[in-house]
Order: structure tokens, then C-alpha cells, then sequence
């Protein structure tokens, strides 16, 4: 190649090179996603949040959403973009508009493109619907936009735009104080006219009707027509004027009304409204709508109208389009009955829970009148006076039977009929409102809860506590009932009324049932007026035994015995509940101090007489403890032991604790698990607890070692004899709370005396400490005439929370914990095992490739500058040899 050429090509090279783009380690993708809005009206928001993993981010990233018709695939009505993008999801919001057709589907696009590629990623498209904007609801002139008392309107909106189905609200209010007088909902697909009766109590208001439409968008649009008048006057020029058939009526005649349509005016056919009112408080007792050229109406007038002063007057209205109104002068009547009451009825259920029915009967004793009745039944709230539910009934004696629903919870309930009677002119009257207690229904299958399970003695006390149910009208009743399970004779009960927080618990002295089995039950009722009942299973079965009787001890008279030998305390026990547990307890006669104790479920006590002893006597007492909860008795003393040295013997040895030890070849091992107990329960349970003692008799041989588990203390023995089977006795007794005074600051954590009556023994110990004390502040320590000495070489795991050392024979051992510094006096010879440490990895939430394409662009950039500099170097050689 030509010298002068090869840079050219070089230098061509590494531009090619450096222009290559970098590979992304991972590919750019985005996670699918739905629109906020699913139906969205023109006018509103609509927003799309999309999730970006992968990719090479920078800020010239580059974030798109496309808005589509789906119909027109190629026409794009919105497209969003953002970038320099510094995280990794996107939210894009746009405002929806004419562009985009009502009534279409709309595709939404997520396009995605970073840094290191022109290739974006992209999303499937998701779809969300768009309707025009709802528009101002109008309303279709009234039917009748002049009413008369009584009458009907009909009311027709028209609803365009917005997302159909739509919630429809037509209100009628007082056009002044804009109280609504009565309104009607619906769900719709178009507007739908609704028909509303105006009744007597209207006359007065000026009226106006409004509707108000929202529709199905995710965001609900709201449109509000504007108010229509309805006209409630009079248009007539004069009063009209109506003849009276009979202006003196007795309770039980009839008069006839007749309209004189000279005087009214206005156009034939009229609508006459005759009402019959108290003259002095101008209440209305009874009406009759009439429709002719010459209205006529005939009234009855029943004995319930006795004591009211009555007057006549009728109410016209013309048939014009916009209807003339006009009213009489009231005339007077003479009448001499009245009604005495409201009608009055009963209810079956006042108290009433969800689920339940309650049956009404009117009283029609009270309301007189014409049988048979419609009567109108209505059980409405009592706070907003809004009717859930209504039953209208004919019949000489109304009735109507109403179910209360759980969706009533919540309302505070009362119930009213309305009576109209049968006679030509109709009688009509209203009870009082009663009030309803409805509650949710009770519910829950309660339990039980049993003091003494399995076995309990005779004469002690049994609590039964029940719980689980919820609900309901309270109080409640609780009834505890004791059955014999095989004959089901109740044996003792309890009926409680009242709250569950303070009357659920039935406790009882079981008494003249031993041999029996019991079991037990609980019922809840409520306190509505059906009441609910809800009861328990059955309970597991109680054995109930004989009492305890008090146990005999012996030897029970005295004895005699030197140190070295065993006397054997015995105990027989009856009664109570299998099996027993034995606490022996040796004493000094003396001074009362125990020397020895036992706790075993054997009932005897092998005792060796150590050295110590001699020239004392001691007495035992036995505690039995049995299998019912606090069935504890006490025996008496025994016979007095007096205890003397013994002679010498040729087959005794010494121990290094000073006792003697009897080797025998018969191997013998015991394992006692020592219970907590508790003395009797009489009138309330108190708990007393028995000091721990365990004493064991095993073999040590050199060729394995004996391991002893005192798991009441976290404490493991493992002993090795160095001659070939020694037998020997092992005593470990707790005495952390009797333990001297633990060394200047430090805390006690556990302390046992540990006797090993065998000769030539190693013995290691390992103590359980709790983990939530640190293992720098543990140190074992052992009692040396009165004083605590510490144990120079002991090892700690700290992992497993361990202490181990070794120990010659018969020590208090203490393990204490340092509440001031770190324990200095071990600290040269101890190893503390930390624990293992556990790894732990962070991921980022978002993190950008690392492109693997820049190690192999700069090997080739390497190796262009390498040939590059060869080439330079060989160019100067052969100048200088030229």
C-alpha cells in the first residue's frame, strides 16, 4: 500500500468505527394500559399512564401517544409528546373535542423512542368511546300549566348528547323558597315523561318544574334545564254559586251539591272540586272532584263528623287551554256528629329484626265510617319522613303483613295508616305515626369457653364464658345450661339478661355429681318482640370425680438412719382425677428448712442421707397434686427420721462433694418432667408454685457420655467417668430466686445446685441464655465459701445463644449477665461464635443498559492506532536508511 494512502484508510476506518451505534444490553418495551376514561363526553379530560422498561434512557427520549379514530384508521385527531423523560412511566392528558366523533371508538397509541435507537417501542391500541357533549336538557310545555287541587301533570324532557343511559330527575318546587315539593328519578335511555299528582295541600305555592340529566361518562356529565312555570290561580271573574239539597244533615244522610253554571263563566265542561271544612279551623274532612256541564256531587255524612261546625264550598276550573279557577263563598251547615278519633291499629312485631315480619291490623272500631276500608299502610323514616315501603288494603278489617329487609339497617322507623271508608261521599282519616325498633338480624353461632376442661373434682368451681354472636335488638338473654351427657338431665343452669360486656360468664361450684359426665351449652336470645335464638354446640365432656382426700405418708412413725443410707418416702392418695402428681418435701424438724424435696408422679421418694445430716432429725409431708385444675391436698408430717453417722465400712467411698456413694451394678435411670402446679380453687383460683428438684441415677462410663436435658433451666450435663462403670446419683435443683448476691454489676439470669455423687467424673455444662441479651455481657460463675468466683475458660455461641464450660462436682453454678461493662475476668480465655451474616441484594427500581457494544468498538479503535503507530515507526526506519 502507498505510504501516503494508509492514513487515509486509518483515519476512514476509525470514523466508520466511532459512527457505529452502541447495542442495548436490554430491549425497550412498554406495559399495555387502558385509558382513565372509558366513556368520555366531548368537553372533558381524557389521560393514558404507560410504564417504559429497558432501553437506554437520556434526555433526548422521546415520548409520543396517538389519539385514532378507529373507524378512519389513518386520521390522527391528538397526538401528545414529551421528552427528556427522567423516569420511567408517562402520563399523557389531553382535552377531548370535536375532532374526535361522537359515538366512535377511539384508539389510543403509545409510542416510545430512547436514545440509543430510531425504532420506537410501541403499545397495542386501547380503545375508550367519545359522545358529543350532554346539552342543555328542555322541557315540553306541561300538560296542564294551570292546576287546579287534585289534578295531574304531565312533564316531557328531551335529552341530547352525552352517553346514554342517563339518570333523569324531574323536580316540582315552590318557585319562591325553591323547596322541592316532589320529584321523580329514573334511569333512561331518552327523555321520558312522568305524570305527577298535585294534591289540595299545593294551593298556595307557585310552582316551577326543572329537570336535572347525568349521564354514563366514567366522569358523569351533569346538565340542568332551566325552570318552567306552572300556573296555580284563579282566572274567573266571579265567585261561582251552588245549591244545597239539605243544609241541616244528620250523621247518616246524604246531601246533594249542584254547581250554578250561570255565574262561573268560563268554557263547558267543568272540573268542581266540593270540599266540606271545619268553619273554625278550616280543615278539609272531606272532597269530591266532579266532571259535567252541571257538576253535582252527594255527600255522606258518617257520625265521626259529630262535633265540628261544617261549611260548604266548591272549587272551579274551566276547560280553557290555560284553565280558569274560581272559588265559592263557603256556606255553613248544620251538623251535629263528629269523628271522635284517628283510626288506630296494631302491630304484631314493634321490635323487629332484619329478616323478620311484622303484620298490621287496623282497629275499626275506632274510625267508624262505611265498611268495607281502603286502608293505606306506610312505614316510612322517622327523620326524613321518606316511605320505604307502602301496602294499600281493602277489607272490613285491613291487614297487611310487611317484611323488614336487611338494607332497612340504618333507618329509625315508624308506621301510619290512612283510611278511607266506603259510603258515597268517602270518609277519610289518618293515624298517628308508631314508632318501629328495627335492628340487623342476630346472628353467629356462639361458643363456649370452659375453665376446667377433660376432668374437674368435686367441690370445685367451673366458669363457662360465651362469646361469638353479634347483632340483634338487645338486650340479650343468656341461658347457661349442665347437662348429664347420658341421661341429658340439666344439673345446672343460669339465665342471664343483659349486655354481653358484663353478662356472658355462668361460674359454679360442682358439687353431688361425682361419677358423672357433664356436658355444657349456651342459648342467646334477643330481645325482639319474635325473638331470635341462637345456640351453641355442645361442649366436650367434663368428667367430674371424687374430691381429693388427704393423703397418708409414711414411714409414719419414728425412724432411725446414719448419713449414706436411702429411706424411702411413700404416698397413697383416692379420689380426685388420674394421674397424680407427688411434691415430697423434707424437712429440718427443727428449724423447718427443706433439705430435700421431690417433684414426681411416682409415689415414692428415695432419699440418701448425706453427711450434712447427721445429728439432725427430719420430718416429710407429701403435696398431690392431680389431674383436675387446683385439685392440690396436703398430707400430715411423718414420723420423725433421726439421722446419725455411720459406722465405718470397708464398701463406702468418698465423693468430692463429702458424700458418701453406695456402687452398685444394678443400672437404674429415671427421667421426671416436672409440671407447674397450683393449690385448690375455692371461692376464686390463686396460684402457688412448686421449686423445681430433679434427681436422677445413671451409669458413667469412659466410652460414652451420659447426657441430662434440665429443660426447666436450659441446662445440659454431659458427664464421662474416668473408671468403667460408675453408678452414680445426679441432683440439679433451681435456685435462682434463693441465689446470694450476685457479683457488683451483674443480674442474675439462672442459678442451679448440682450434685454428682460419683467419684473421678469430668463434667461439661451447657447453659441456654436468652438471645435478646447480648453474648458479650453473659459470664458463668460458681460459688466458692459464700463468694462468687468466675469461671476462667468458658465458650460462647452467640448464634445460638450457648454458654459451655466444665465443672468438678457438687457446685452452685450461676450464669449472670454484666448490666455495667463487658465481664473482664474471662475475657483473655473466652471465644465468642458470632453469627452468620446474611447477604442482602438492592435492585433499582429503573436502571439503563450498559452497552456491551463499546467494549468491542474500542479493541478495534485499539488496534487502528496500534497499526497506525507500527506504520509511523517503519516509515521513519527507511528514511534513516535511505
Amino acid at each position: 500500500m502507498n505510504d501516503r494512502l494508509l492514513p487515509v484508510v486509518l483515519l476512514f476506518v476509525l470514523a466508520f468505527v466511532m459512527s457505529v451505534p452502541l447495542v442495548n444490553a436490554t430491549t425497550l418495551t412498554i406495559a399495555n394500559t387502558l385509558p382513565t376514561n372509558a366513556i368520555v363526553d366531548q368537553g372533558q379530560w381524557q389521560s393514558i399512564t404507560v410504564s417504559v422498561s429497558g432501553g437506554t434512557a437520556a434526555a433526548t427520549n422521546t415520548f409520543s401517544v396517538n389519539v385514532v379514530n378507529s373507524i378512519s384508521p389513518g386520521l390522527i385527531v391528538n397526538t401528545i409528546v414529551s421528552s427528556a423523560l427522567s423516569t420511567n412511566t408517562f402520563t399523557a392528558t389531553w382535552f377531548v373535542g370535536a375532532n374526535e366523533p361522537s359515538n366512535s371508538p377511539i384508539d389510543v397509541n403509545v409510542l416510545v423512542t430512547d436514545s440509543a435507537s430510531d425504532t420506537p417501542a410501541n403499545t397495542v391500541y386501547s380503545t375508550y368511546k367519545a359522545y358529543n357533549a350532554l346539552q342543555t336538557p328542555t322541557l315540553a310545555t306541561p300538560s296542564n300549566t294551570m292546576l287546579d287541587a287534585g289534578q295531574y301533570v304531565l312533564i316531557t324532557p328531551t335529552i341530547s348528547g352525552g352517553a346514554p343511559n342517563y339518570v333523569q330527575n324531574i323536580i316540582i318546587s315552590n318557585s319562591i323558597t325553591k323547596v322541592p315539593i316532589n320529584s321523580i328519578s329514573a334511569i333512561v335511555s331518552s327523555g321520558t315523561a312522568e305524570l305527577f299528582y298535585l294534591p289540595s295541600w299545593v294551593v298556595g305555592n307557585s310552582l316551577q318544574v326543572n329537570v336535572v340529566i347525568t349521564d354514563s361518562a366514567t366522569t358523569n356529565s351533569i346538565a340542568n334545564s332551566i325552570y318552567v312555570p306552572l300556573g296555580f290561580n284563579s282566572v274567573l271573574n266571579s265567585a261561582p254559586t251552588f245549591s244545597i239539597s239539605n243544609t241541616l244533615v244528620d250523621s247518616g244522610q246524604y246531601s246533594t251539591f249542584t254547581v250554578n253554571t250561570v255565574s262561573p263563566g268560563g268554557t263547558s265542561p267543568y272540573n268542581a272540586l266540593f270540599t266540606i271544612s271545619n268553619s273554625v279551623t278550616g280543615a278539609v274532612v272531606n272532597s269530591i272532584l266532579v266532571t259535567g256541564a252541571t257538576p253535582t256531587a252527594t255527600f255522606y255524612f258518617p257520625s265521626w263528623y259529630a262535633g265540628n261546625t261544617l261549611r260548604a264550598n266548591v272549587l272551579i276550573r274551566d276547560s280553557a287551554t290555560t284553565n280558569g279557577i274560581a272559588n265559592s263563598i263557603y256556606v255553613p251547615l248544620g251538623f251535629n256528629s263528629v269523628l271522635n278519633s284517628a283510626p288506630t291499629f296494631s302491630i304484631s312485631n314493634t321490635l323487629v329484626d332484619s329478616g323478620q315480619y311484622s303484620t298490621f291490623t287496623v282497629n275499626t272500631v275506632s274510625p267508624g265510617g262505611t265498611s268495607p276500608y281502603n286502608a293505606l299502610f306506610t312505614i316510612s323514616n322517622s327523620v326524613t319522613g321518606a316511605v320505604v315501603n307502602s301496602i294499600l288494603v281493602t277489607g272490613a278489617t285491613p291487614t297487611a303483613t310487611f317484611y323488614f329487609p336487611s338494607w332497612y339497617a340504618g333507618n329509625t322507623l315508624r308506621a301510619n295508616v290512612l283510611i278511607r271508608d266506603s259510603a258515597t261521599t268517602n270518609g277519610i282519616a289518618n293515624s298517628i305515626y308508631s314508632p318501629l325498633g328495627f335492628n340487623s338480624v342476630l346472628t353467629g353461632t356462639p361458643s363456649l369457653l370452659i375453665s376446667n376442661t377433660l376432668a374437674i373434682d368435686s367441690g370445685q368451681w367451673e366458669t363457662l364464658t360465651a362469646s361469638g354472636w353479634s347483632a340483634g335488638t338487645t338486650p340479650y338473654t343468656i341461658n347457661f345450661l349442665v347437662y348429664n351427657s347420658v341421661t341429658n338431665v340439666i344439673v345446672f343452669n343460669d339465665l342471664l339478661t343483659g349486655d354481653i360486656a358484663t353478662s356472658n360468664t355462668f361460674t359454679f361450684q360442682v358439687t353431688g355429681n361425682s361419677g358423672n359426665t357433664l356436658n355444657a351449652n349456651v342459648f342467646v336470645k334477643d330481645s325482639a318482640s319474635t325473638a331470635v335464638t341462637v345456640n351453641s354446640v355442645l361442649s366436650q365432656t367434663i368428667t367430674v370425680n371424687t374430691a381429693l382426700s388427704t393423703p397418708t405418708i409414711s414411714p409414719s412413725s419414728a425412724q432411725s438412719y446414719t448419713t449414706g443410707q436411702t429411706v424411702t418416702f411413700a404416698a397413697y392418695e383416692t379420689g380426685g382425677s388420674l394421674p397424680y402428681t407427688y411434691n415430697f418435701l423434707v424437712y429440718n424438724s427443727d428449724t423447718n428448712i427443706i433439705v430435700a424435696n421431690m417433684l414426681t408422679t411416682s409415689n415414692s421418694f428415695a432419699y440418701v442421707l448425706p453427711s450434712g445430716e447427721a445429728g439432725n432429725t427430719l420430718n416429710a409431708n407429701v403435696f398431690v397434686t392431680d389431674n383436675a385444675v387446683s385439685g392440690t391436698v396436703n398430707s400430715i408430717l411423718s414420723g420423725l427420721i433421726t439421722v446419725s453417722s455411720p459406722p465405718p465400712c470397708s464398701n463406702c467411698v468418698q465423693g468430692s462433694g463429702g458424700s458418701g456413694v453406695f456402687l452398685t451394678t444394678t443400672i437404674v435411670k429415671t427421667t421426671t418432667t416436672v409440671p407447674q402446679t397450683t393449690v385448690p380453687q375455692t371461692t376464686a383460683p390463686s396460684t402457688t408454685t412448686i421449686p423445681f428438684s430433679i434427681t436422677t441415677n445413671n451409669t458413667f462410663s469412659n466410652s460414652s457420655a451420659t447426657n441430662i436435658n434440665v429443660t426447666n433451666v436450659g441446662l445440659l450435663l454431659t458427664i464421662v467417668a474416668q473408671g468403667n462403670g460408675s453408678k452414680g446419683k445426679v441432683t440439679v435443683t433451681n435456685v435462682t430466686n434463693n441465689v446470694p448476691n450476685p457479683p457488683q454489676g451483674f443480674a442474675t439470669v439462672v442459678a442451679v445446685n448440682i450434685s454428682i455423687a460419683a467419684p473421678n467424673v469430668s463434667t461439661n455444662v451447657t447453659f441456654a441464655y436468652p438471645c435478646a441479651i447480648s453474648a458479650s455481657k453473659i459470664a458463668p460463675y460458681k460459688l466458692e465459701n459464700g463468694t462468687w468466683q468466675p469461671i476462667p475458660k468458658f465458650t460462647v455461641n452467640a448464634a445460638r445463644c450457648l454458654v459451655a464450660f466444665s465443672i468438678t462436682n457438687d457446685p452452685i453454678i450461676g450464669l449472670f449477665q454484666n448490666t455495667v461493662q463487658q465481664p473482664t475476668s474471662a475475657s483473655a480465655n473466652s471465644t465468642t461464635v458470632p453469627p452468620p451474616l446474611t447477604a442482602q441484594t438492592t435492585v433499582p427500581a429503573y436502571s439503563s443498559a450498559t452497552p456491551t457494544g463499546s467494549y468491542v468498538l474500542w479493541i478495534i479503535v485499539a488496534i487502528v492506532v496500534i497499526i497506525f503507530v507500527v506504520w509511523y515507526l517503519n516509515k521513519g526506519q527507511r528514511r534513516r536508511l535511505k
